[in-house]
Formats: structure tokens, sequence, C-alpha cells
């Protein structure tokens, strides 16, 4: 246990702190009261015994090494007890919200592009409710719930709250691991469904055809066909693939994504054709497979929102993305996930949520299908017959079919005394 002792020594007012640290005695100087001398001898003790079973401090341990005096906190930092404190606490960037906000994103250089932008619109959403200056450390749980409700108040989507919510948990989560908060206060918020079957369309091929027809060219063409008909995402992929990427031996096209990394696609005949007609009218020494857009251009939805009038069809949400969710969804018919997946970088999991949609050719099968089909099961009424009665007799193996799934014919409730009939 940690000794107090009175230091009056050249003219001294304070209190000598004796502790060990391993095997090793530390001594501390401090001037205040008793209690607070004791206070800090427990504390030391505390991160002395931390250090020796190899644990962080605990939040109550954590909390008060934040609010230590710079000088007491560099001797601990000495004896290795704790880490220094982050500098950051001394500014803006490390109290308050804006400015920490602004340090966080200009710090993620890992960010894409799309990415980055998603996070500015959290920040952005951030500093409406709470403000500027408001202080990290007066952010309290309650205060974060009232933020998620008031943005549901604001007619956004259960998606896209869900959204804010998951990128918020993110950056806070970034502040504790910077030592600026003990916790984070948003993880009290839950986030809901991200993906929104509101906006999810399938785009068939009678309409995708028709939008083909009213487009003004080649590079336009070859923009759809890539989204529709290979999955690509647009703007990203779609204006990066080169002529480079193309083995038209192989039949595939080398994409390399900034999201997911590099993959390879598959050129379907639609595929084939547009990059045919766009390598035919390109210039000489071209090197991207559409050129008449920047590489980082982002704004194409006004354009393709024109072509898809000129087309006379009704116009779709997420024009670009629900391209690609729809080549998704005709490739699951006869593919399996993981090729899928490969082809177009993305999870099982995403495509259900995000990509797959139910089309009129599903809901036709479905209407289809003929009321004579037998069940794949008995009745319910026929499983009172006991089991062990059954178990082994040939009159079980013709009743509910050798294979289990041949099952047919009315069949009413029967006592232990009585045979089922057999069609």
């Amino acid at each position: 246990m940690a000794s107090v002792v009175k230091d009056g020594r050249e003219g001294r007012d304070g209190w000598r702190i004796r502790f060990y640290a391993g095997s090793n005695r530390r001594e501390l100087y401090f001037q205040g009261s008793k209690r607070n001398a004791e206070e800090l001898g427990r504390r030391c003790e505390a991160l002395a015994a931390c250090k020796a079973a190899g644990v962080s401090p605990d939040a109550d341990l954590a909390s008060w090494l934040r609010r230590m005096d710079s000088g007491i906190r560099d001797t601990l930092v000495r004896w290795e007890l704790c880490e220094a404190a982050n500098p950051k606490l001394l500014t803006d960037e490390g109290k308050f919200l804006g400015p920490f906000l602004e340090s966080y994103v200009n710090g993620r250089t890992d960010l894409a592009r799309n990415s980055k932008k998603n996070v500015l619109q959290t920040n952005r959403v951030l500093k409406e409710f709470f403000g500027d200056r408001r202080a990290l450390g007066m952010i309290r749980k309650s205060d974060c719930l009232a933020w998620q409700r008031w943005l549901q108040s604001q007619g956004y989507s259960v998606a896209t709250v869900s959204g804010h919510t998951r990128r918020v948990k993110t950056i806070f989560r970034a502040a504790v691991l910077e030592g600026l908060l003990e916790a984070s206060p948003f993880n009290v918020l839950k986030g809901g469904k991200e993906s929104n079957f509101d906006r999810q369309r399938f785009i068939d091929r009678a309409t995708i055809n028709k939008v083909l027809d009213a487009c003004p060219g080649p590079q336009w063409r070859l923009i759809v066909v890539l989204c529709r008909f290979a999955g690509l995402r647009c703007p990203t992929e779609v204006l990066k693939l080169r002529w480079t990427d193309i083995d038209w031996a192989k039949g595939s096209m080398r994409v390399d994504s900034s999201k997911t990394g590099l993959r390879f696609v598959p050129m379907l005949p639609e595929v084939r054709q547009a990059l045919t007609e766009a390598r035919d009218a390109a210039r000489d020494g071209a090197v991207r497979c559409v050129e008449e857009y920047l590489e980082n251009c982002a704004n194409l939805r006004q354009q393709f929102g024109r072509i898809i009038r000129r087309a006379h069809v009704e116009s779709w949400p997420r024009l670009f993305h629900n391209l690609r969710a729809s080549c998704r969804t005709e490739l699951q018919e006869s593919l399996p996930d993981h090729v899928i997946n490969k082809w177009l970088g993305q999870s099982s999991r995403v495509a259900q949520d995000h990509y797959l949609t139910p089309t009129d050719e599903h809901w036709g099968r479905a209407l289809s299908l003929s009321p004579k089909c037998p069940p794949t099961c008995p009745p319910i009424t026929a499983s009172l017959v006991a089991i062990g009665d059954h178990h082994e007799s040939e009159e079980t193996q013709e009743l509910i079919g050798r294979d289990g799934a041949s099952y047919s014919g009315e069949y009413t409730h029967l006592d232990s005394n009585q045979k089922p009939s057999v069609p």
C-alpha cells in the first residue's frame, strides 16, 4: 500500500508519496491536502498493478489520468506507468466538435472519394444539431439519442439514419483511441437496416434496350452496358476502364477498383458488342474506354436522366446502382454466389440486402405453379400415427414414398386400429 508522509524539508509544505512499481520503489512529491495525496497514491498503485498484469487502465482510471497535472503525468510516463497525453487535448481539435470532425476527415487519407463524401454529410448533420463549438466531453448519451430522433424527424429514411449512425460511431471510436474521450457516448445508439427496398428496382431488358436506342452515341451505350450487363460501379469503375484492361482473346475485363481491389469480369455478348462499337469509334491513341468524361467526373446522372426521358420510359431511383443490381439479379439465376461475388466485387450478404430484387418473371413463375402439385410432406393429420408402429413396414414406405416426396391423396384422422389406405 502506498505510504503518504509529511515532507517539510527545506521549507516545503507537501507530502511524500511512496509506492512500488514491480520491484522498483517510486516517490512523488505532492502539494495539496493529505486526502488528495492518498488518492494519488492509490491511483499510482492501480497503474502499477495494470502494468504488472499487462492490461489497460479501466475507464475510471483513464478518466483520472486525463485530469492529472501534466508534471505528475510526465513523471508517470517516464516510469512507463501510462501513455503520454495526446497534445490535441490542449487544442481546439481535441476539445470541440467542429474542429475535431475537420481534423478527423483530413486524417482519413485512406477514404475513397464517395466514402469521404458520406463522412462529410455525417459531419454536417452532427454540427447542425450539436453546434460547431460543443465540447466533446459534454455530449451525453441522451444527447446522442435525441440526435438520432432528430434525424428521423427531418425526414431521413431508416437506411440514411442507420448510415449516419454507423459512421458517427466510427468517428467517435477514433476519439477514444486518441485519448480524447474515455468512452464514446454514441455507443448507446443502434442502427437499423441500411437497405431501402422502396428504392430498389429491376430494370428489365426491354426497358434497357429502349434506353440504349436513345443513347447519343457509342460512349453512352458503353456506359449503360457496363453497368447493366457487367455490373461495374459508375462512375468510379466505368470511367477508369482502359483499353489495355480488355483481353479480347480471353473475353475478360480487368477492373482495378479502389473499393474492392483487383478483379476480372467476363465480357458477356452485350458487353463485347458495346466495347467493339466504342473501339471502332474511338480516336487514335485513346487510353480510356470512355473518354467523353473526366475520370473523376461524378455528375453523369443529369445526362442519363435526359436519355431516359428521351427513351420514353419511366425513370427509376438510384439510376446506376439499380443497373448494377439488375445485373446481379440476372446472374443469380444461373451462377453460384461465390462466382458472382468475385466478378462484381461484393459479398452475398451485401447482395441480399442491397442488390437482389424480385422480378415480374419470379411472380409469373410462382403464379404458374400447378395447384395439383403434390405437397412436399404429408398432412399433419397423418403424423398422428405412431412412428414406431410403422418404422420398418412396407406400407409406410408406400405411404410417404420411398424418396419422401411422392405423397398424394386425401387422408382423414386415423386411429391406432385403422390402416391407412393407399390410392
